[in-house]
């Protein structure tokens, strides 16, 4: 009786465990973060096949964006790929992967996604707006040249924010700020 009751319990936490998302495996490869973060470095070959065909599926889908894809200088066949990640188009901030190929073979991945976002994509400020409240926070005028960016921001706290990313830069000093 014992032994069932010992059984049961192990049966329960693992269903609890598998329930929360991708844990720290033995080798540390994958696992998440707090706030829906998974931070990804697929090690493994059965770890690589999984990330592959996940992030295979997320570029189909639109989530993951190609921003660049280069040639390896020193190996021939390789390719390096890197891909920022989006939410209804809009870019997630330091939602980011990089994976190496070799002749359309996946022979390492890294980087991190973000996971349980549904906020809406629609700002209720627009980029003049944003500027002007930036500008009146800082008591300085913010130049146009430098475009803001909508970007959906991962939040200290837990969930998402959708803001004006704003880049400032002034004599000796560069800063970004989140409207």
């Amino acid at each position: 009786m014992h032994c069932r009751i010992r059984a049961a319990l192990l049966t329960g936490a693992a269903v609890c465990l598998l329930s929360v998302g991708p844990l720290v495996d033995a080798s540390g490869q994958t696992r998440e973060g707090p706030r829906g973060r998974v931070d990804i470095s697929a090690g493994s070959v059965v770890q690589r096949r999984a990330w592959t065909s996940r992030v295979d599926g997320m570029i189909r889908s639109g989530e993951l964006r190609i921003r660049q894809t280069r040639e390896d200088t020193l190996l021939a066949g390789r390719t390096h790929e890197r891909a920022n990640q989006y939410h209804r188009g809009v870019r997630v901030f330091g939602g980011d992967i990089a994976r190496q190929m070799r002749n359309g073979v996946t022979e390492s991945l890294f980087g991190t996604i973000y996971e349980g976002i549904s906020i809406d994509a629609s700002p209720l400020l627009d980029e003049d707006r944003a500027r002007a409240i930036l500008a009146a926070r800082i008591g300085q005028a913010i130049e146009n040249r430098l475009p803001a960016e909508l970007i959906v921001l991962p939040l200290d706290a837990g969930g998402y924010a959708l803001t004006w990313r704003m880049r400032v830069v002034t004599r000796g000093d560069a800063r970004q700020y989140f409207i």
